[in-house]
């Protein structure tokens, strides 16, 4: 079975970047799309570390492929870098695997990803397959191999240009949602008070953002296309990504704090699907209670970040 098209996603940490290339080459993909940011012009040392990973990945491509190049002559920044990249991949694709430079993936996660492309593929209702599990190990939530959230996690995923088509960086129609009352309407829930106070927080303050003259994220966009559409997101009952990225030359994980850094993987080798096709309310909950950034234990984990890099820097 061959492995679908893979975007890797990558700037310039070359002892991340070229651990996780192993994997991607282990995999073989028939077609392999590159995606590069430039150096930033206020970091006068960054052009050369960027040029010579762009370098090694080419020359580390060992097995027969199409290779599709997409490098910036200049630095847009991560929120356009990524969702212009991932719009260049199904621009030529239909469907495909995306990986960043700090994403290490199971070997079994391609395979996952195969699965689920090709079971999924023409199912609307299915918009994101994460390779990522950030829920809590010590629970099973379906009867199947993976179960359904409406969350994407973007530590390693797969996905199709028919939901990616619903993508819009700057969340144009956010106005209207947030209009509609679905804040108020989880509010009342109180299994979701949390998540509705959360989302509302999060969503005005990256609308604001991402319109303004840097946008700071491309994942919360995508996860509000996830949410206007009705989406679902497949996840593995195992974890099949670990981020090596932490550490001060990160862009946001800079610092090794919680349970979301070096998670340990584990094979996927069966992939039946769950009875019932409905997002898991415990595993949302556990999510954004544990793992969010505007959670309590995310807003410590930021605070605790901020001061052991200014302590790092004096």
């Amino acid at each position: 079975m061959s492995t679908p098209a893979v975007l890797f996603i990558f700037f310039r940490r070359q002892g991340v970047a070229l651990k996780v290339f192993e994997r991607i080459a282990a995999a073989k993909p028939a077609k392999l799309y590159l995606a590069c940011d430039g150096p930033r012009v206020q970091r006068p040392d960054e052009a050369e570390a960027v040029f010579a990973l762009r370098e090694l990945i080419l020359s580390r491509i060992d097995w027969p492929c199409e290779v599709f190049t997409n490098f910036s002559d200049t630095n847009v920044g991560c929120a356009i870098r990524i969702s212009s990249a991932v719009t260049w991949l199904f621009e030529h694709e239909s469907e495909g695997i995306i990986l960043e430079e700090d994403c290490m993936p199971d070997p079994s996660f391609f395979d996952f990803s195969r699965v689920m492309l090709e079971r999924y593929r023409d199912d609307a209702r299915v918009m994101h397959i994460a390779g990522y599990n950030c829920f809590d190990p010590k629970k099973t939530y379906s009867d199947g191999d993976y179960f359904y959230t409406r969350s994407p996690l973007i530590w390693g995923w797969a996905g199709w240009r028919r939901a990616w088509q619903h993508y819009d960086l700057k969340m144009s129609t956010y106005p209207v949602y947030r209009q509609s009352n679905v804040f108020k309407f989880y509010k009342h829930q109180p299994a979701f008070k949390l998540i509705g106070a959360l989302n509302e927080y999060l969503m005005n303050r990256v609308y604001q953002e991402n319109n303004g003259v840097k946008p700071r994220t491309f994942a919360y966009p995508w996860a509000y296309a996830v949410a206007i559409q009705n989406g679902l997101c497949i996840n593995p009952r195992v974890n099949l990504i670990t981020n090596l990225g932490v550490g001060s030359d990160a862009t946001h994980q800079r610092l090794a704090i919680g349970e979301d850094v070096n998670r340990p993987t584990a094979a996927l080798t069966s992939y039946n699907a769950p009875s019932v096709m409905l997002p898991n309310a415990d595993a949302e909950r556990y999510m954004y209670q544990k793992h969010h950034e505007y959670s309590v234990s995310g807003l410590f984990k930021k605070v605790i970040t901020k001061f052991w890099l200014k302590l790092k820097a004096a």
